[in-house]
Parts: structure tokens; C-alpha cells; sequence
């Protein structure tokens, strides 16, 4: 049995459906059709979605948890992300490292001779939070 396979896959602000071996999912970022191997069922319920081995798999049970675990990942990136905005923490750690927004530029200290500038992007939002020690 796949570790990875068998775990649900929450489904809070997105819309799914399942019709065949086609999982339908709709939220307020994107929209799209995954199409499940036929060794592999999807069913939902109570806001969980699960992947199971089909009955009439013909493939040795090594290769299905493979090809289980695999497309569970791949289903719940392409549902996660249907829901929410991809978001990336950076941790900056060390005596005197800091980050400045200024502008569109975020400044980077991290102990060369200079700064390090990184232009924003339109699509990008970066918050910088306080020292936490």
C-alpha cells in the first residue's frame, strides 16, 4: 500500500466532481480536468478526496503504489492550487541579515561588500515581518 496515495485530500473552496475516470475541479484561481489511470478510482467524500486501487487492476501491486502515490501528488497540487496562491517563506537567519521593501525593489543585507536588489513583480506580493527571536 502507497504511503503517500492513501493520505485524503482536502477539498475546502474547490469545486469537484468526478465523471469516469475524470476529475473535474473548479476554484477561485484556476480550473481543470485530471484524468486518473485506470488502475486508480477517485472518490469523494465528506469533503475529502481519496484515490483507491481498482478491483480490476492488472498491473503487480508494486507498480500500482507507484503509480498510486504519484498521481495522488499530482492531483492534490493541481486542487491546491485551484484554491489558493502559491506562497514561498523565506527565513532570513544571522547577525545583522536583513531585508528592506523599497519601492518595487526588495533589499537584500546579508553580509557582502553590497546589497542584493530583487525587482518585484506585478503578480508578486512580499510582506516582510518583524525580527522573532
Amino acid at each position: 500500500m502507497s504511503k503517500i496515495g492513501r493520505k485524503p485530500i482536502q477539498v475546502n473552496n474547490v469545486q469537484v466532481t468526478i465523471k469516469g475516470q475524470d476529475v473535474h475541479y473548479k476554484g477561485p484561481k484556476n480550473s481543470g480536468v485530471y484524468a486518473v489511470p485506470e488502475e486508480l478510482t477517485a472518490v469523494l467524500q465528506d469533503g475529502m478526496l481519496t484515490l483507491q486501487v481498482s478491483q480490476n487492476s492488472s498491473k503487480p501491486n508494486r507498480d500500482v503504489n507507484r503509480v498510486w502515490g504519484l498521481h495522488r501528488a499530482l492531483l492534490f497540487n493541481s486542487i491546491s492550487g485551484a484554491g489558493a496562491d502559491f506562497e514561498k517563506t523565506v527565513k532570513i537567519n544571522g547577525l545583522g541579515f536583513k531585508a528592506v521593501a523599497s519601492g518595487n525593489n526588495l533589499v537584500f543585507s546579508l553580509g557582502y561588500s553590497h546589497k542584493m536588489g530583487l525587482l518585484r513583480k506585478g503578480y508578486c506580493r512580499k510582506t516582510i515581518g518583524s525580527c522573532s527571536r
